[in-house]
């Protein structure tokens, strides 16, 4: 068994969160034909913080209310330890789950907003529903004439 300390703070404003968080055995435990369990409690944050003593296991661990980014995580418990330190496990295969570096999310944000990009410049064209002759052309803002809604720079056709 150890003591479990969570803290918690607004990133932005760097004030302490308000929330919960859930924690409840991960697993079923039966021996000699009793099954033991841990009842789900609910603890909310006070000043950000709370310290709970958990067996060592397997945990689920919840996060709701005013916490930024909540997410839900199983983890395994050794001894005392800050939540931070607690490597989350997958459920399945009670074994860690790769850690993902910073920079890794930076990278996907950074793809997030180049894909923003680029879908905003591209150019679709789809068959019109009504008329399948007709396809149907549209144009990000950056090639349409802000003065009279015609494309700019527009070049199509085939020689004569």
């Amino acid at each position: 068994m150890g003591l479990i300390t969570f803290r918690y703070e607004d990133k932005a404003t760097g004030d302490p969160s308000r929330g919960y968080v859930t924690i409840s055995a991960a697993f079923r435990e039966a021996v000699n034909g009793t099954v033991y369990t841990t009842a789900t409690e609910t603890i909310p944050l006070i000043e950000g913080a709370l310290t709970k003593e958990l067996a060592d296991g397997f945990w689920k661990i919840e996060e709701s209310g005013a916490i930024q980014d909540a997410r839900s995580i199983f983890v395994q418990v050794a001894g005392a330890a800050d939540f931070t330190d607690l490597a989350p496990i997958d459920p399945l295969t009670l074994e860690p789950l790769p850690e993902v570096p910073s920079s890794v999310t930076e990278l996907l944000s950074e793809a997030t907003t180049l894909l923003t990009e680029v879908t905003a410049r591209t150019v679709t064209a789809t068959l019109d529903p009504s008329d399948p002759d007709v396809i149907l052309m549209t144009y990000p803002a950056f090639m349409v004439d802000p003065d009279d809604g015609l494309i700019l720079n527009l070049t199509l056709g085939a020689s004569a």
